[in-house]
């Protein structure tokens, strides 16, 4: 299991490092090791420190968490590929327990179960829907 929290120093120019080995799943006392860190770097720091204007932004930027970096039509592909197989396994189930029955016509539920409808139009409503809700979102 990957630790939840990591320690990470920044250097004069905002440059971000982790620190190996020291997280919650390597040191039972993580917390207590940190602020023993910190404790000696503002002993070490001197009097005279002040900190750089441009790394303080780049590490306040660091810190800030950020968005998907995946692009919108991306994520509404791998949703309209998830709904094909969706739409594959239902159909298959659907076929294979009789159903649906081609020659037969029951109105709207032969359309609904119609293969077409679930093997293109299900990914095709899930591609439109994900990729305008990613949209909105991104733009709120």
């Amino acid at each position: 299991m990957a630790p939840r929290h990591l320690t990470v120093i920044y250097d004069a120019a905002g440059g971000r490092f982790t620190l190996p080995h020291l997280n919650d799943r390597s040191r039972p006392d993580f917390t207590r090791d940190v602020e023993a860190l910190r404790e000696v770097w503002i002993l070490r720091r001197g009097d005279g420190w002040t900190p750089v204007p441009a790394a303080a932004v780049r590490i306040a930027e660091a810190r800030r968490p950020s968005p998907s970096r995946a692009q919108p039509i991306t994520i509404a592909a791998l949703v309209a590929l998830l709904a094909f197989w969706v739409g594959f396994v239902v159909e298959a189930i659907v076929l294979m327990t009789g159903v649906y029955a081609c020659d037969a016509d029951h109105g709207w539920i032969e359309t609904a179960l119609h293969p077409v409808a679930w093997l293109v139009g299900l990914p095709v409503v899930a591609f439109v829907i994900t990729l305008a809700t990613v949209v909105a979102r991104r733009r709120a």
